[in-house]
């Protein structure tokens, strides 16, 4: 069974939305509910990430980034689950870390 999931944007940390607005789930639910439902095969597609907070500063939010990596690195190693990453080449403004990291496991 292939389960797709909405594209998502990040939006800045803590902003607050107008009581008419439509909510959207932010990208950590989205991505944490696709990484536990996933049983065989994970494919993703990103421009650039920072997870950890190995590229920038801990700021507010960035517990959620390692969460997200540990449900990914958990999912290949413990769960068997193939995960594919497409990300654009890595330059000095924009490294990957991450993935560099999930690929070496």
């Amino acid at each position: 069974m292939t389960n797709f999931y909405p594209c998502t944007k990040q939006l800045p940390y803590g902003m607050v939305y107008r009581n008419s607005s439509t909510l959207y789930p932010s990208t950590y639910t989205i991505w944490t509910e696709m990484i536990s439902s996933a049983n065989l095969t994970l494919e993703l597609a990103s421009f650039y990430w920072t997870l950890r907070d190995v590229d920038a500063d801990a700021f507010p939010g960035t517990e959620k980034g390692e969460a997200v990596f540990q449900a990914l690195l958990n999912a290949g190693l413990e769960r068997g689950v193939k995960v594919k990453i497409a990300q654009s080449l890595p330059t000095k403004g924009f490294p990957d870390h991450d993935t560099e990291t999930l690929r070496r496991k």
